[in-house]
């Protein structure tokens, strides 16, 4: 049996950064991974001779915001000494939206240059698109700033927060309505609730508002963000923290409604006063704490809650340069003609349930932004719609992997109409169904963002790091939203809070 200060239980962004914190901070700290490398969502894996970039599309947080502040998620970095070690990208555009043969805009990557292209489409909507935009970044900027609450265990008071309680219930799609009257402009504005992953008469304004936070741009990792995992684990472990990997906790030890330490698949036992857990809260309650120890209010909150969506992806590795297969930009959002959107009467969350052909997909390239990711005169590709995994349950082992490659050459069909001169380039490909992000990220239902942040999920569960167990806390997609740079920034703030809590008590 061994002793520890902190016990961390998983090494995805929240784990990492919960875990360099306390170690930075002095405390005796272990990292509990199942899997073999560091990361979570955030790695990368090979076929070949490319190395497949696994999630990361956009990563916020970085450059610099729109008045001038550097970014919350680069001020983390610097504060953990990892930001010298992780090289960034800077993207050369926000992303370009495609739909059909009757739009085609590709917006820019500055805040002003965004703000711009947007009123050049619709003149008439251009003093509505500056205060949009602007809500946008006040919203975003108090959102970021949660984070910070969470860490000092401060209320969430009007006073603090006035921009999330006047807009906090408004959903997106009414205020995108109420403000502009340009279809093209409506479109750019909403593209991105996939980042998010509830559909737009849903989403709440506030969340939606966190992903047009403009700054000045969205960056990716050099090397992928694996390298980036990478760099926060090492350092971890250059400050005398204890990675071990290949290792599963099955269990989280409690005596007297306080947790003591936790029992892995391998019946070993690691002691100690503090769990930071970047597990699901639902996996945590569910599988690893005994049900007498976890309150009845807990499962109540937890009622309200639902794993968030999956995806289904078609990772490719093509034999020709980006520009020879007609790639000219990065991140870009293939959409039916507004017709045909029209047309499709299917609703967002039957659609996601089912294997229908891909009304649609998010497709990014890698080196046009890092032309080095994958070796010269090749390119990388990702092709990926929201999905969730219940068309797969009845699908049986025998039948599965011919199921899965009927249903990637639809996703290649709709790409290769949108990229005809990509035809015939396919070297390397791999393809990952919701059952691959339960198997690998042990996520529940696949879920890529934890638990749906709709506005009721986040009074009841995500606003908090702390639990009614004395000494379990919670980091990654449990707290706040998903998505990698609010991940980041959630280890960061819990970690402070235990040590928080811990001065308070003279530890």
């Amino acid at each position: 049996m061994m002793h520890y200060d902190a016990i961390v239980i998983g090494a995805g962004n929240g784990g990492l950064t919960g875990a360099l914190t306390l170690c930075k901070a002095g405390k005796k700290v272990v990292l509990l991974e199942k899997h073999n490398i560091p990361g979570g969502y955030a790695t990368s894996f090979r076929r070949g001779r490319f190395e497949f970039e696994a999630a990361l599309h956009q990563l916020y947080g970085i450059t610099d915001t729109y008045d001038g502040k550097k970014g919350r998620l680069r001020e983390i970095f610097e504060t953990l000494d990892v930001w010298d070690k992780i090289e960034f990208v800077e993207q050369k555009e926000t992303f370009r939206l495609v739909m059909g043969d009757k739009v085609d805009v590709a917006l820019p990557v500055s805040h002003d240059g965004f703000v711009k292209k947007l009123q050049e489409i619709s003149p008439e909507d251009a003093e509505a698109i500056e205060e949009y935009q602007n809500i946008c970044d006040v919203l975003a900027e108090e959102v970021d700033d949660i984070y910070e609450a969470m860490a000092e265990n401060a209320p969430i008071t009007k006073e603090r927060f006035p921009n999330i309680f006047k807009y906090g219930t408004i959903t997106g799609k009414e205020m995108l309505d109420k403000s502009f009257k340009s279809p093209i402009v409506k479109g750019v504005f909403q593209t991105l609730y996939g980042y998010i992953g509830i559909p737009m008469d849903k989403i709440s304004l506030l969340l939606l508002a966190c992903v047009y936070a403009r700054g000045e741009g969205t960056v990716h990792v050099k090397g992928g963000s694996q390298a980036m995992s990478n760099a926060i684990a090492d350092e971890f472990i250059e400050c005398g923290g204890k990675i071990v990997y290949n290792t599963k906790v099955d269990k989280i030890i409690v005596e007297n409604n306080k947790v003591t330490g936790v029992q892995t698949d391998s019946g070993q036992i690691y002691t100690g006063d503090i769990i930071l857990s970047n597990a699901n809260k639902l996996n945590v309650y569910v599988d690893m704490v005994e049900e007498k120890y976890v309150p009845e209010e807990v499962f109540d909150d937890l009622r309200v809650s639902a794993p968030s969506r999956s995806i289904f992806g078609v990772y490719l590795g093509l034999d020709c340069a980006a520009e020879n297969a007609g790639i000219k930009n990065a991140t870009n959002f293939l959409l039916p003609s507004p017709e045909k959107m029209a047309q499709n009467t299917t609703r967002y969350d039957v659609d996601i349930r089912q294997l229908s052909s891909p009304a649609g997909m998010l497709m990014s390239c890698y080196n046009i932004d890092d032309p080095d990711c994958s070796p010269e005169g090749t390119c990388l590709v990702s092709l990926i719609r929201a999905k969730t995994p219940e068309p797969w349950y009845n699908v049986t082992e025998n039948e599965y992997h011919n199921i899965k490659m009927e249903y990637a050459e639809e996703f290649l069909e709709y790409f290769y109409s949108v990229y005809p001169k990509a035809r015939g380039h396919v070297e390397e490909y791999a393809i990952a169904t919701p059952l691959t992000f339960m198997r690998y990220a042990n996520a529940p239902e696949g879920a890529i963002y934890g638990l749906d942040p709709h506005f009721k999920d986040l009074i009841s569960n995500k606003l908090e790091v702390d639990s009614p167990i004395k000494g379990l806390y919670f980091c990654g997609a449990s707290v706040g939203m998903g998505g990698f740079n609010v991940t980041l920034m959630s280890g960061y703030s819990a970690a402070r809070r235990i040590l928080k809590d811990l001065e308070e008590e003279g530890k």
